[in-house]
């Protein structure tokens, strides 16, 4: 028996987890997608930071970008757009991978964002951004995954915590 304590103390799970919610229809999206890439760029630094001084292997972190359904090619070069402005050290020519169940590369405006099975997301670290709809909600392990931004409304708290539960795990398993 392992208290959930005694897992946190051991580093393999971060220390803080931040939730922002809109409290009501709003269209916030663009909004949110900053934070989240502010706090993205932000974990870049520190962990850049973090490895160079302790002489470790870079983590790479990873945004993930939780998009609708519907989500359309416009949507995703603006999107892609939003974040090279807010986080300008990566490569748009690699930075940039999906995870949808079409299995298929998407053309978006000036974005090549080819497809990637999830579960070789955490050993490609050239992809920096993945946009997913369904395929991380449960299942799906990346420790580097540092930021999750999410388009999709939903209730169901097993759902949410499942998808919270995808950013849990450091990526050194070590605090």
């Amino acid at each position: 028996s392992v208290s959930p304590r005694d897992v946190q103390e051991s580093g393999l799970l971060k220390d803080t987890i931040e939730l922002r919610v809109p409290e009501n229809e709003d269209p916030v999206d663009h909004q949110y997608l900053t934070m989240a890439c502010e706090r993205f760029r932000m974990a870049c630094e520190r962990w850049d930071s973090y490895c160079t001084e302790q002489i470790e292997p870079d983590v790479s972190p990873l945004l993930l970008v939780q998009a609708q359904d519907s989500v359309s090619k416009d949507s995703l070069k603006e999107m892609c757009d939003q974040i090279l402005g807010l986080v300008p050290s990566l490569n748009p020519a690699v930075s940039f991978a999906n995870v949808f169940g079409d299995h298929a590369d998407i053309a978006a405006g000036r974005y090549l964002i080819p497809y990637v099975k999830p579960e070789l997301v955490q050993d490609r670290r050239q992809i920096r951004v993945l946009f997913a709809k369904e395929a991380v909600s449960n299942g799906w392990d990346c420790p580097r995954a540092e930021v999750i931004f999410s388009q999709r409304r939903r209730s169901d708290s097993t759902y949410i915590a499942q998808l919270i539960g995808r950013i849990v795990r450091t990526p050194l398993a070590r605090q």
